[in-house]
């Protein structure tokens, strides 16, 4: 009989009748040829293992606690007599706990869509877990990854809210250029990612049709031909 109690004691149960005292029994492993116990006494050095035998009963029980997968097999149990052997096997199956399956972590990125081009990056990549926040974050544009350059104007800067189990990280760009445009992705160190696609918008044609729109009415102005009317 096969027996585990809430400790996680497993114990492999043989009751033999009408067996004298006097008779050995035996524990082994079918796939060992080295017993495990002979009588009370262990045989191998495995303090996981012991032999449980009230007085005066026929019980000879084999236990072992902390169950292990490599346990799993098929074990036997001899007692030898003068008249006679007899052997009887149990085969023990040992299965895995299932583990609590580990939730993703909340990751999202914020900031905005579109700069002009001179003005400042700014992106907040903020990842928050259950038990505690993942222990980093990375910074990737078109699948190269970021890091801080003073001499580009890149900077990234980190911080973890233990109480909301949050990390933060904080990507800056000083002026934008033309090429900083495109998709940039927050990645965890569990491999989580988010991404966020900025553009940057060429801000001297933008200048430039300001200009235009400034030189026109100067010109209006000087020449006197300014005609205001009301379609009827």
């Amino acid at each position: 009989m096969l027996h585990q109690n809430s400790t996680g004691v497993t114990s492999l149960y043989l009751q033999t009748r009408g067996c004298p005292p006097r008779n050995q029994v035996v524990w082994r492993k079918a796939s060992e040829t080295i017993p495990l116990t002979v009588g009370l006494v262990p045989f191998v050095e495995d303090p996981r293992m012991e032999v449980e035998h009230p007085p005066g009963s026929s019980q000879w029980n084999l236990v072992i606690r902390n169950l292990r997968p490599e346990d799993a097999g098929v074990y036997e149990c001899q007692v030898s007599s003068k008249v006679r052997h007899l052997r009887h096997h149990v085969t023990l199956l040992v299965k895995d706990e299932p583990k609590p399956k580990e939730k993703n972590p909340n990751i999202q990125i914020s900031g905005q869509n579109y700069v002009d081009e001179g003005e400042r990056i700014f992106l907040q990549c903020n990842a928050t877990a259950e038990d505690q926040p993942p222990e980093d974050l990375d910074w990737f544009r078109e699948g190269n990854r970021l890091q801080t350059s003073e001499t580009k104007g890149v900077f990234i800067r980190k911080y973890v809210t233990l109480s909301t189990g949050t990390i933060v990280s904080i990507l800056e760009i000083k002026h934008a250029r033309l090429k900083d445009a495109g998709v940039y992705v927050c990645r965890t160190s569990s491999l989580d990612v988010t991404s966020f696609r900025v553009n940057v918008l060429n801000g001297r044609s933008k200048g430039k049709g300001r200009q235009g729109w400034i030189t026109l009415l100067k010109k209006v102005f000087h020449s006197g031909k300014l005609t205001l009317g009301v379609p009827g």
